[in-house]
This record gives structure tokens, sequence and C-alpha cells, in this order.
């Protein structure tokens, strides 16, 4: 697949409506997970990431707002390329 022209990609702003009903989806499904390992050094600490499985498969629904209804001033923009939303 051929990189999009950045140079073609534009920002909008979008309407208030419509940004206050985009719904943030951040669910997930998991069967392993990174445990840390913290060691204390003379000159510093070393973290290291281990992975590892999980005992059971973690399945985790949240779908949410966007942006919370006290916000007043509500401004949200878009990256659009070709008349289609990338970011």
């Amino acid at each position: 697949m051929k990189k999009p022209d950045v140079n073609k990609v534009i920002i909008v702003e979008l309407s208030k409506d419509y940004a206050s009903s985009i719904k943030l989806d951040s669910s997930y499904v998991a069967d392993h997970y990174y445990a840390f390992l913290i060691t204390c050094r003379v000159k510093g600490w070393e973290i290291k990431l281990h992975l590892k499985p999980c005992k059971k498969t973690l399945k985790k629904k949240h779908v949410g707002s966007f942006f919370e209804k006290h916000v007043e001033e509500l401004r949200a923009f878009a990256a659009m390329l070709n008349n289609e939303q990338i970011g």
C-alpha cells in the first residue's frame, strides 16, 4: 500500500454536536501481560519487562464518552485525507 501524501492532510474542526457524540471504545481481550522486575543498582534503577501468560483470558468491555459533559467550550479536530477522517 502506498503511503499517503502528508502534505495533503488537512486539519478540520468538528462540530460540537458531532464531537460530543463520539464514543471511546477501550474494550480489550488479553491472554498475556507484562510483569515488571525493578532492581536498585549503584548507579540507578534497572527495569525489565517480562511477558507472562494470564491464568485465564481477560475480556474487558468499556465504551464511554470521548468528552466529558461538563466541558463548556468543547473543541475537537480531525485529520482528513481525501475527504476521509484518518485521525
